[in-house]
């Protein structure tokens, strides 16, 4: 945070849009992490009230700049955002900055709640959506990466369907409530262990499948598996979902459909997505949208509780062109009450916002940032739980850059404060960047200390070492392969 520098809000267009939505900067803090990726952290003063926020500001056009998801394996364990970071990060890929992501079961079975996707492969099904308009994923949506590394924030739809013996019939959701005349599939991604349905459906068991469709499946591929079982209709209990397959849960008209199986008869199960997302890196579905094509927009009712409640909040935000994103947090603590979900959204407007979503927020509410002279991130805001909360996944700001020669060092004495005459210290490199902040090995043999002539007036050095013998102030200059840095010294009289 030391590298930050003070910036000043001028009288520009995007000021006039700030003023209009009602959001005042009071100040801020800015610094290059790496080409093509910037920090800002700001006070902001929202609806009258202060927010602490955290804005990291990532140039998809540097071709060094990618986003990526990152998740455990099992995906019912969990990690910090810190931890996730420092675990993905290797030799030329740096992780510069991370927020946590999916909404997750912090109960039941642990997982994240909703879709996720990589290289055109279900990584978690979840659930489909919210059922009421007062959900945070009353409308499917997600955040993604396409082939060409353009980012992506927008709805999509799963269009699943099943076959058996020669027909083929399109299923009316997966992992949610079943509604009149639906069908419905359950998997075991599911919340919980059965469909919770009521009596009056009829419910085909299916286990035994060719894959995984919660691990392995891509877009558009046909899985089988044999029928196991039925849960008829009038039977109190639901179907018991098996780890290994799934269920189709009927109701009224779509009975038909599934009233003729029998057990041991093979059904295929084909599960593809819209267009738009077929081709994605990856896809990470959470909700609500809060800006759509520049303007607040959100899909949930801003006059339910969830939507007014003051608390952390954490998004992700894509410009109209898919190359400017920004990962943004807001704190929720002492003397920062956090925002409502339009607040929240007229501030994304305000940075320029074309499209945005929500993130999970609250105590899960985290950012890492690899500050210039660290090799990993660390945690720059504050959770408001006071600590952080373990999550299920994390989107990282990835820097591919190579390492390059030294460009920045950093050095320091190692007897610390004010020194008086008879003390001695040495002087010791704490750290050399290239020129993408990248650390890099010290090696002491590169080390050479040059003391300026002022240091003569107030002691003497032998080798690299300094012995002070009058109050005064100098400096010695650090020199590191082609780079340097000045390092102050002052010596007080002896008290």
């Amino acid at each position: 945070m030391k590298s930050y520098k003070k910036i000043f809000i001028l009288f520009t267009p995007l000021f006039l849009i700030m003023l209009f939505l009602g959001v005042s900067i009071s100040y801020a803090k800015t610094a290059m992490l790496t080409p093509g990726a910037q920090m800002r952290y700001e006070t902001t003063t929202i609806a009258k009230k202060k927010q602490a926020v955290n804005v990291l500001n990532l140039n998809l056009t540097n071709p060094n700049i990618t986003i990526e998801m990152g998740y455990n394996s099992p995906l019912n364990t969990w990690k910090t955002v810190p931890a996730f970071a420092k675990a993905n990060a290797y030799d030329k890929h740096h992780v510069i900055g991370a927020v946590n992501a999916s909404l997750f079961h912090m109960r039941d079975n642990k997982l994240p709640m909703y879709l996720l996707a990589q290289n055109k492969q279900i990584i978690n099904f979840g659930a489909e959506r919210e059922m009421e308009d007062t959900g945070f994923m009353s409308v499917p949506a997600a955040f993604g990466m396409d082939e060409s590394g353009k980012a992506i924030i927008g709805r999509y739809k799963i269009q699943a369907s099943f076959s058996y013996q020669g027909n083929t019939y399109p299923l009316s959701g997966f992992n949610r409530a079943r509604e009149e005349n639906e069908s419905v599939l359950f998997t075991s991604s599911f919340r919980y262990p059965n469909t919770r349905t009521n009596s009056t459906g009829y419910e085909v068991i299916v286990a035994k499948l060719s894959k995984d469709i919660n691990k392995s499946v891509g877009f558009g591929e046909t899985v089988t598996g044999q029928i196991v079982g039925t849960r008829l209709y009038g039977e109190k209990s639901s179907a018991m979902i098996p780890k290994d397959g799934f269920v189709i849960s009927t109701q009224g008209m779509s009975v038909e459909q599934v009233r003729n199986m029998k057990i041991g008869d093979e059904i295929a199960l084909t599960i593809d997505i819209d267009e738009k997302w077929q081709n994605s890196k990856f896809m990470l579905a959470s909700g609500p949208l809060l800006v759509q094509e520049g303007k607040t927009n959100l899909t949930i009712d801003t006059s339910t509780a969830k939507a007014k409640a003051r608390r952390a909040r954490t998004a992700i935000t894509v410009d109209a062109a898919g190359t400017r994103v920004y990962m943004v947090t807001v704190d929720n603590t002492k003397g920062n009450p956090g925002m409502t979900l339009e607040e929240f959204s007229n501030y994304l407007v305000s940075l320029g916002a074309y499209q945005a979503i929500n993130l999970d927020g609250g105590g899960s509410t985290t950012m890492a940032i690899r500050n210039p002279g660290s090799r990993y991130a660390g945690l720059i805001n504050s959770p408001s739980d006071g600590r952080m909360r373990p999550v299920s996944t994390v989107l990282q700001a990835i820097s591919k850059a190579p390492y390059g020669p030294p460009a920045k060092v950093s050095a320091q004495r190692t007897k610390a404060g004010i020194l008086k005459p008879g003390d001695s210290t040495s002087f010791t490199v704490t750290s050399v960047l290239d020129s993408y902040n990248n650390l890099l090995p010290i090696y002491k043999t590169g080390v050479k200390v040059v003391p300026d002539p002022s240091i003569n007036k107030i002691g003497k050095m032998s080798d690299n070492k300094f012995i002070a013998t009058k109050p005064g102030t100098g400096f010695v200059t650090v020199n590191y392969a082609s780079v340097s840095v000045k390092v102050p010294v002052k010596v007080a009289k002896k008290k």
